[in-house]
């Protein structure tokens, strides 16, 4: 049997056999010894181990005779280590049909769901479909992953290799699949699988419509890159779609921190003020989905502290995007993470809400604490957000909330959220019918939109949210003044959105060089163009 196959067979099963089959061994060896020294055999090693041949092997009755009563012991262990032989060579051979039977049984299955890649996110997905009562197959390169057997208990079919190798993805029947989810934490890999997925189905006689191919990127450049590459690569057979579950987890987390924070009088008039502690792969990724959700307080703008070792950061951040001061006062600090407890340069200052994701759980759960309990800092709530599933089982400060990406990434239309998707749908046609003829005849449809603005659409769907729990809040308060102030945080959330995504404020709006007129403080816009954020407002109220 292969390596692979022997590495997925239950460890409670070999240890327990591995066990027995020394104890027996154990056994003879005593049964064996107190054999030879009753029956008066020399005691040399040689003699003893021929002694032992013959006893076993042989017709000879002298010593099972003479010992047999008081060293029942030897038959024990002899047939003991007989069995668990047997047994092993059994059950190995049963494990290695029942693979060969699924792979086999899975040939019959048509419109079912494959997923690459053995990780937190995946086996998040495979719970997901499996609820949904989908058949999945999972292809895995780790042989070590305890997980498999469960999985294959569940009725999950999982293949152990290269998800690279066309005869591996052949035995998941590619091309009968509706839908392939590739989600290793390699991008470079994955993207190889799409297109060997992309060859493998090609021309393929089975296949009975487009299969969605699913691709994990995280990187903003290489996205752009892939999607204009699948514009053109993109086949008869498959359709390419880009996620990020990291994108996806952060949006939805930031989102339920500004829920949280807007009930607060004293954040809707002034802004929140926020402290975010994280490693340089998810500092700027937090910070940009702060700024666009936590538009709450009018043009009274957020204000966030972020420490960093980089001097040359806050530099870099500003002439990026240089308009970013519209709509957040963002102040980096020169400090150690481990050493913003007890820094000067943080003395004093007082803060809504701490944002803390490091590496692991024992750091980010180490630090929030740290800054909640600090003598020199004030701080109201403390979020400690975690990259995996959480370990360490304790009772926390009621100021502290614990939050798992885990548990937000696959909150995304590509996974079923089609609520979500039909919403950013319907918002986008609302603003196609406020046009005019004219504009209207050459602005695209939904399905011509590149991912960027369905996205922006997917954000002004999910910051209703934001809305409608300050609607809760200021119920008895006069519904006009609300409204005004939201239409004017509804601004601010479309200025931050734009301005993340390379556009810059100007007095004449130039779509190629991305300057739009409209990236200016609120009182300065038209009454036409308040009355589009307006009008999105009372969507988002249902009035």
């Amino acid at each position: 049997m292969p390596s692979s196959q022997l590495s997925k067979i239950s460890k409670r099963t070999l240890l327990i056999l591995l066990i027995l089959l020394i104890g027996f061994i154990s056994l003879g060896i005593y049964g064996w010894s107190r054999t030879f020294k009753d029956a008066g055999a020399d005691p040399t090693y040689l003699e003893s181990a021929m002694q032992s041949v013959e006893m076993i092997t042989s017709d000879r009755t002298l010593i099972f005779n003479a010992t047999y009563s008081k060293h029942w012991t030897v038959l024990v262990s002899f047939f003991g280590i007989k069995a668990v032989l047997i047994y092993t060579f059994f059950y190995s051979a049963l494990f290695f049909l029942r693979r060969k039977m699924a792979v086999w049984n899975f040939r019959k299955e048509r419109g079912h769901t494959v997923i690459v890649g053995s990780n937190e996110e995946t086996k998040k997905l495979v719970g997901h479909y499996l609820n949904k009562g989908n058949a999945l197959a999972l292809i895995g390169e780790d042989n070590n992953d305890s997980d498999y057997q469960s999985l294959e208990d569940q009725g999950v079919l999982v293949i152990l290799g290269n998800p690279e190798d066309e005869k591996l993805l052949k035995k998941v029947q590619l091309a009968r699949a509706a839908k392939v989810i590739v989600a290793t934490h390699n991008e470079s890999k994955n993207v190889n699988v799409a297109e060997k997925v992309s060859s493998c189905v090609k021309n393929n006689n089975e296949i009975s419509g487009k299969i969605e191919v699913l691709v994990r990127v995280e990187s903003d450049k290489l996205r752009n890159v892939l999607e204009k590459r699948w514009k053109v690569f993109e086949s008869t057979e498959c359709v390419f779609r880009i996620i990020n579950f990291q994108s996806t987890a952060i949006r939805e987390v930031i989102s339920e921190i500004a829920i949280d924070l807007c009930g607060e009088a004293k954040i809707r008039k002034q802004g929140p003020r926020f402290l975010i502690v994280a490693d340089s792969s998810l500092s700027d990724h937090l910070l940009r989905q702060a700024i666009i959700f936590v538009q709450v307080s009018g043009e009274s703008v957020p204000l966030f502290t972020i420490p960093n070792e980089d001097a040359g950061i806050e530099s870099y951040f500003r002439s990026t995007y240089p308009d970013i001061d519209l709509v957040a006062d963002v102040n980096y600090v020169e400090c150690s993470k481990n050493r913003i407890a007890n820094s000067e340069k943080f003395a004093g200052q007082s803060f809504d809400a701490v944002i803390v994701c490091m590496d692991n759980e024992l750091e980010t759960m180490g630090l929030t604490y740290e800054l909640l309990d600090s003598n020199s800092i004030n701080i109201d709530k403390g979020y400690a957000i975690l990259r995996e599933s959480q370990k360490m089982e304790m009772t926390h400060d009621e100021r502290l909330k614990i939050m798992l990406l885990t548990d937000y990434g696959l909150k995304s239309p590509e996974f079923g959220d089609s609520d979500m998707e039909k919403e950013a749908e319907d918002n986008h046609n609302a603003y196609l019918s406020g046009l005019s003829e004219e504009k209207r005849s050459v602005a695209k449809e939904w399905r011509q939109l590149d991912y960027a603005t369905k996205e922006a659409n997917r954000l002004a769907v999910l910051h209703r949210k934001v809305k409608l729990k300050i609607q809760e809040i200021t119920g008895d308060e006069n519904e006009e003044e609300m409204i005004s102030l939201l239409a004017c945080s509804e601004h601010q959330r479309w200025k931050a959105e734009k301005i993340f995504s390379g556009w810059i404020g100007g007095p004449v709006r130039d779509n190629k060089r991305k300057i739009h007129d409209n990236i200016c403080p609120y009182s300065e816009l038209s009454d036409e163009i308040k009355g589009y954020d307006v009008t999105q407002v009372r969507k988002a109220l249902g009035l």
